[in-house]
């Protein structure tokens, strides 16, 4: 890990960061207040909960009171595949005792400090995909039969992201063959389909929201090039984000074409 570079942020409420990515890890933990952060389905973050970005996500943060986070940008030398962003509790006195620990000027204090950060950091870390670890909640996934849900919420997850069938497969640790066999026999539809689908599905909903524009949309669901994002849209739903967003109150209730 490079060396991390630790600070304290205030967010007044109210204040959006836009759509942006990082080629960084950027490591926060919630002090006080919430928070909104969708690049995980719109999750919402509370005083007590720390949350890693990884190099390449899409996000943006908006502070729903005001909030107070401690914020440490790091990166790894060899950085293992995550697309879900990891989310873990913490205890707030771990990182009161940090802020303590950077007032002391006594002999060995950056030592001090990089270990009080990297026992901060170590939980988050963990929920990385790392070559030949075993994780309990992968452990966990490889007991629980596969099932469409799963395979729905890896897709919701990572809309953001560039999905191919082989990460689908991956995480799901089976093999491509089994994995196509299982959405069509559940679905009636190819994976790709379906990630189309639950793609338009959220843009759909992102599209009631007043504060994010159309190209925010299409980022935000995995098809940052406007002209194609419009062209999928009226495919999907047959007019454009545009128009949608116009009858939003109306097309709310609307089937959003993903199967049950």
């Amino acid at each position: 890990m490079s060396k991390p570079f630790p600070r304290g942020a205030y967010s007044p409420r109210g204040m959006l960061l836009k759509p942006h990515r990082h080629g960084f890890y950027e490591a926060m933990w919630i002090m006080q207040g919430r928070a909104a952060c969708t690049d995980r389905r719109g999750s919402s973050l509370c005083s007590g909960w720390a949350h890693l970005h990884v190099p390449g996500a899409l996000h943006l943060w908006q502070a729903l009171t005001t909030v107070r986070r401690l914020v440490i940008w790091f990166s790894l030398a060899n950085p293992p595949p995550c697309a879900a962003p990891p989310r873990h509790p913490f205890r707030t006195d771990a990182v009161a005792d940090l802020f303590r620990e950077a007032q002391n000027a006594g002999p060995g204090r950056g030592d001090r400090l990089t270990a009080r950060i990297t026992l901060l950091i170590a939980p988050l870390l963990d929920g990385l995909d790392w070559p030949g670890a075993e994780h309990p909640d992968h452990d966990e996934e490889i007991n629980e039969p596969v099932s469409i849900t799963r395979v729905d919420r890896f897709l919701e997850e990572n809309l953001a992201q560039p999905i191919r069938l082989q990460d689908v497969a991956h995480h799901l640790h089976m093999s491509v063959p089994t994995l196509t066999r299982l959405v069509r026999r559940e679905t009636g539809e190819s994976l790709m389909r379906r990630l189309q689908a639950l793609r338009m599905r959220r843009a759909s909903q992102l599209l009631q929201q007043g504060n994010v524009s159309v190209k925010e949309v299409g980022a935000w669901v995995g098809l940052p090039e406007p002209s194609y994002f419009y062209r999928c849209f009226q495919r999907h739903f047959g007019r454009t984000p545009g128009a949608w967003r116009r009858h939003a109150g109306v097309d709310a209730a609307m089937t959003d074409g993903v199967k049950a």
